[in-house]
């Protein structure tokens, strides 16, 4: 909301005071200003920096019921596969299939149709493949 202070040319909007121009415009909601000086802190979000290689986490938790956690990093774009695999190395869960950028991802994995037990998951991009276990306990 516009307050007006004693100065004509200078108000306030939520913690930034704004220097109007003479004959500068209010439209609505927009609005056009010379100058801004904000009164406290302004935060900007970084993004997190990209993996330099790739990696596959232990998911948490871990035992679990019925949802875990799972992490990984893709330094560069390519295919990616997470899979899910039962102690018989049958394939139960297919949790990513697809072209990824670089980046850091989650994946959540939900067991709820599983039975209780142990189970693996593999994550393969390009020449790069790593495997971990964890357990489904209900």
């Amino acid at each position: 909301m516009w307050r007006d202070s004693s100065d004509s040319s200078t108000s306030l909007f939520s913690g930034f005071a704004v220097r109007r121009l003479p004959g500068a415009l209010l439209a609505g909601s927009t609005i056009y200003v010379d100058d801004i000086t904000v009164n406290g802190r302004v935060s900007v979000p970084i993004p997190p920096p990209l993996p330099i290689a790739f990696k596959l986490y232990q998911n948490y938790p871990n035992p679990f019921n019925p949802t875990t956690t799972i992490q990984f990093n893709v330094p560069s774009s390519g295919f990616v596969s997470l899979k899910v695999y039962d102690v018989l190395g049958r394939e139960v869960r297919t949790l990513v299939d697809k072209m990824e950028q670089p980046g850091n991802y989650t994946v959540t994995f939900n067991a709820g149709n599983l039975p209780s037990g142990v189970y693996f998951y593999m994550l393969e991009a390009g020449r790069f493949t790593a495997v971990k276990k964890m357990m489904v306990l209900k």
